[in-house]
């Protein structure tokens, strides 16, 4: 994604307003600083390391859910302009996503619409099935319809919390 202004405006409000869907399904938000609280017990040792990458690479705040039955899964959230768009993303970002699925992180991609206020859920694939093309000086992926479906928390497992691990300076 190119950072400009409006960009980074966009994906805030998809932040601001994944975290009020997820509070209303009772999903509480916990901040945490990056990385002195991170040693927390909590986290499966398994995952630790895995979830400290996740965090370094992101450039704004870094998310992991965890469900009642303590699964943790790192979020990636996305905003779009018009629902029309919702099936486009930048290669590069994709594809490191791709990788964590690949090494077996729990993973789940939210994409908030702003345009409707909707919010979908993506199923990450393998990229080499899906259809490219140069737009906008940015090499993307078009995502197919039966990977995305719409979000919603009490449909997908019960989310207990929110760790949004926020970065300094």
């Amino acid at each position: 994604m190119t950072f400009t202004k409006e960009n980074i405006a966009l994906e805030r409000d998809a932040k601001n307003h994944v975290y009020e869907l997820l509070k209303k399904y009772g999903c509480k938000i916990v901040d945490m600083g990056v990385p002195e609280e991170f040693s927390l017990t909590e986290f499966p040792l398994n995952l630790k390391t895995v979830i400290a990458q996740w965090v370094a690479t992101k450039a704004e705040d870094a998310h992991v859910l965890r469900t009642d039955t303590h699964e943790f899964y790192l979020l990636e959230l996305k905003g779009k302009e018009k629902d029309a768009f919702k099936n486009i993303v930048n290669q590069n970002e994709y594809d490191v996503l791709w990788n964590y699925k690949k090494s077996g992180a729990p993973l789940l991609f939210l994409i908030w619409i702003k345009e409707n206020g909707r919010v979908y859920r993506h199923e990450i694939g393998d990229p080499k099935d899906y259809e490219t093309a140069y737009v906008r000086e940015k090499d993307v992926y078009f995502l197919p319809d039966a990977t995305i479906h719409e979000f919603r928390p009490d449909a997908f497992k019960r989310l207990d919390l929110c760790y949004r691990f926020k970065r300094r300076g």
